[in-house]
């Protein structure tokens, strides 16, 4: 899987925000990684590559309206988390296609570091994507 690349273009000048986005590609970069490593299903490139999409997408929506730059953060983070609860863990789970990578356990792991109780309180109660 491709790497998310942090460009300079990035950078708003408000070092709370630029920490917070650096940090969300560095731990995405972290995971990606660790994908690379392993075996893994279909399921799972699907579900990077629409969390690398939207990743960079916001980057470059806060790099262009630094002034926005908070509000579209949020915005990113709340689409961030209902990627993450409704589609964890991913369909191919302990199916004949899950190749027992442990890529779901990571990524759940490192939601419910992000999220709390909130990823596990909204998982419970989302129904699963189809």
């Amino acid at each position: 899987m491709k790497l998310l690349r942090w460009k300079s273009k990035y950078l708003t000048g408000n070092t709370s925000i630029d920490a917070r986005t650096r940090a969300m590609a560095d731990t995405l970069n972290s995971v990606i990684a660790e994908a690379d490593a392993v075996e893994h299903c279909e399921d799972l490139n699907e579900f990077t590559s629409e969390i690398v999409a939207a990743t960079d997408a916001m980057l470059a929506r806060v790099s262009e309206s630094s002034a926005d730059a908070s509000a579209e953060l949020g915005a990113f983070e709340n689409e961030l988390r209902d990627i993450l609860v409704t589609k964890l863990p991913l369909a191919a789970r302990g199916t004949p296609a899950c190749d027992d990578c442990g890529m779901c356990s990571l990524y759940e792991k490192k939601a419910r570091e992000w999220l709390g109780g909130e990823f596990t309180d909204r998982a419970k109660s989302v129904p699963k994507a189809v």
